[in-house]
C-alpha cells in the first residue's frame, strides 16, 4: 500500500515550477549510484515538475508564486524483486531565493500536518538547514523533506523493513548532491 508516499508526494506537487536556472533538478535527485543495485531507474514515473504542472487549483498558485519556484525534479526507482514492489522517491523544488524553500517547507509541513494529523509520526532530522521526517505506524513507508539553501527536496522510501534508517540514509546522500551543487 503506498498511501503515505502518495500522499506526501501529491502535497510536494502543488507548488514546483519550471523556469531557467543554473541548478539543474534532474543532477540534485538521487542518481542510479546512489541508491541500491536492485533499484532500477523507472523512466516512465521520473518527470519534470514544472510550474503549470503544480498551479492547478488558486491554493498552488498562490504558493508557486509566493515562493518563487523555478523548476523542479522527481525521480524513481523500482525494486521489483519477491515477495512485493519497492519504491525509492526522489524529489527537488528549486526556487530563486532560499527564503523560497523555507516557505515552502513551511507550507508542505502544514498541508501534511492538516491532512493526516493522526495518520503520521512526524519528527525533526538534522539534514540540510531545517528537515522533518513522516513515517505511518501502520504502512512500511517513511519520507524525509528538508530544505538546503533555495532548494526544497524529498525522498520517500515504501514497502521496504528498515524503511525509516534507509530513507534518512538516502536523504543524506541526497544533501550531499545539493551541497555540492550549491557550491
Amino acid at each position: 500500500m503506498r498511501v503515505v508516499p502518495v500522499l506526501l508526494l501529491a502535497a510536494a506537487l502543488l507548488a514546483l515550477p519550471a523556469s531557467a536556472t543554473r541548478l539543474d533538478p534532474k543532477a540534485l535527485v538521487l542518481q542510479q549510484n546512489d541508491v541500491p543495485v536492485r533499484y532500477v531507474f523507472d523512466a516512465n514515473e521520473s518527470v519534470p515538475l514544472p510550474n503549470a504542472f503544480f498551479a492547478v487549483t488558486p491554493e498552488l498558485r498562490a504558493i508557486v508564486a509566493r515562493t518563487g519556484q523555478v523548476t523542479g525534479y522527481l525521480a524513481e526507482y523500482l525494486n521489483s524483486d519477491p515477495p512485493r514492489w519497492r519504491y525509492i522517491q526522489s524529489m527537488v523544488g528549486v526556487f530563486h531565493r532560499p527564503d523560497g524553500a523555507r516557505l515552502y517547507l513551511a507550507w508542505f509541513d502544514r498541508s501534511v500536518r492538516r491532512r493526516e494529523p493522526k495518520y503520521l509520526e512526524r519528527r525533526a532530522v538534522s539534514i540540510g538547514s531545517a528537515g522533518w521526517l513522516y513515517s505511518a505506524p501502520s504502512e512500511p513507508a517513511t519520507v524525509v523533506i528538508w530544505r538546503q539553501g533555495r532548494v526544497f527536496a524529498m525522498v520517500t522510501c515504501s514497502e521496504m523493513a528498515g524503511h525509516q534508517k534507509f530513507a534518512l540514509a538516502l536523504a543524506r546522500k541526497h544533501a550531499q548532491r545539493i551541497a555540492a551543487a550549491l557550491r
